[in-house]
């Protein structure tokens, strides 16, 4: 009996060592969005439309018979407030329900200074969207997503982001970028609100939501 009890608790601990391992290695390896250069984007022109109150932005739909669809898209919000408030915003994933579109639940599994996983759902009509994302947060304030490959998912094969702040006069142009993949054609409605509809409701909530 006491044998077999000590054969079980050395292979929980082996078991647990082992995942603490792979999730290691999978955050090592993941493959994030290189955070984006925003110089080709904020023009003058784009930038008096930024102070001006507008929402901008840039999207792409592709599709790939083997594939499925993918989307990209890229989108702009200046916020009269500084980029720490702003993070501060971004970073606090449990009150995305009550602000942020779309999401109906949230809830984070592991936190630590560098990095925050997330549980998402998400319903777009009628489409109910489930996942969890990798938060990278870098020392620049920057933060690089991307879904964990090794959680459940549903009506999403892979999606990776990222949010940029970079100071403007008294206040923050911010910049949001969404890569999406279905691995499939049917809901491509999905990947084109989430990479282009979507862009523009998702920067002005978190205008709202800071009061810039």
């Amino acid at each position: 009996m006491k044998t077999r009890l000590g054969t079980a608790i050395i292979a929980a601990l082996v078991a647990v060592g082992t995942a603490g391992i792979v999730a290691q290695m999978a955050w090592a390896a993941a493959d994030f969005v290189p955070v984006p250069s925003l110089d080709k984007y904020l023009t003058p022109e784009n930038v008096k439309k930024l102070e001006d109150g507008d929402i901008i932005k840039d999207t792409v739909l592709s599709s790939d018979a083997a594939k499925g669809d993918k989307g990209r898209g890229i989108g702009f919000v200046y916020i009269k407030a500084k980029p720490d408030k702003i993070q501060a915003a971004v970073h606090d994933f449990g009150t995305y329900p009550s602000w942020m579109p779309n999401v109906k639940t949230t809830k984070v599994t592991n936190k630590t200074a560098e990095r925050v996983d997330v549980e998402f759902m998400l319903s777009i009509m009628g489409n109910e969207i489930q996942y969890t994302t990798i938060h990278k947060v870098n020392s620049d304030g920057t933060i690089q997503w991307r879904l964990d490959d090794a959680k459940p998912k549903k009506n999403v094969s892979d999606s990776v982001g990222a949010w940029v702040f970079k100071p403007h006069g008294e206040g923050t142009i911010v910049a949001y970028v969404i890569d999406v993949d279905t691995g499939m054609s049917v809901p491509k409605i999905i990947q084109n609100f989430l990479t282009n509809q979507s862009l523009k409701s998702v920067l002005k909530a978190l205008r709202d939501r800071v009061g810039g």
